[in-house]
């Protein structure tokens, strides 16, 4: 039996996680995911900068919210 899962739970779930303490290559795979599966599914709607120097490869770079 086919299961599917709800675009919306993915995306709280990984918001969830980029606001958490998790490394920043763990945060680099979720975005990588998320990012992934809300454009297969024509649910991305962008994201924003939750951090004030947000530079590529710094924490504030992967801490963010999907939209």
């Amino acid at each position: 039996m086919k299961k599917t899962v709800k675009v919306e739970f993915l995306k709280n779930k990984a918001n969830q996680l980029l606001s958490s303490d998790m490394s920043i290559e763990e945060k680099y795979g979720v975005i990588d995911m998320i990012e992934i599966i809300l454009h297969e599914a024509d649910a991305y709607r962008g994201y924003m900068f939750l951090g004030s120097n947000p530079t590529p490869g710094n924490a504030d770079y992967v801490y963010r919210k999907y939209f």
